[in-house]
């Protein structure tokens, strides 16, 4: 017998704090830092790589993209990591402006639904 309903099975798993918990040796005061920190600055890149996409400021795209991956992958957000691998390099791999902005908005979507679930994590003030 299980111990979760249908819903936790086909709900996606947008993230995993397995290296942050790793590193932080089960502070949840470091932990907490940590994902506050993400909270507060990643929408703000996100924020700025969309609006260099509207100014069609390509570099500003590809070195935002640059700053956000690594982030990703340390919380191991597997669900865009092909996608801002594309953005970064999006000259070699010949974008369509449209599929950019798909991306894009794929990336932004991804990060809300994150943010969410790293709140719900948080210890409430």
């Amino acid at each position: 017998m299980n111990n979760y309903t249908n819903t936790e099975v086909l709900k996606p798993k947008f993230f995993d704090l397995s290296l942050v918990e790793k590193i932080c040796y089960g502070n949840d005061e470091t932990r907490n830092k940590m994902l506050q920190t993400f909270i507060n600055t990643i929408p703000i890149a996100v924020n700025e790589l969309k609006s260099a996409y509207r100014q069609l400021d390509f570099t500003t795209i590809k070195e935002k993209a640059h700053h956000i991956k690594p982030t990703l992958a340390f919380y191991a957000i597997v669900t865009i990591e092909r996608d801002i691998e594309d953005i970064v390099n999006l000259e070699k791999n010949e974008l369509s402006f449209y599929n950019l902005g798909l991306k894009i908005e794929k990336l932004e979507f991804v990060i809300k639904n994150v943010i969410a679930e790293m709140k719900n994590k948080l210890p409430i003030n």
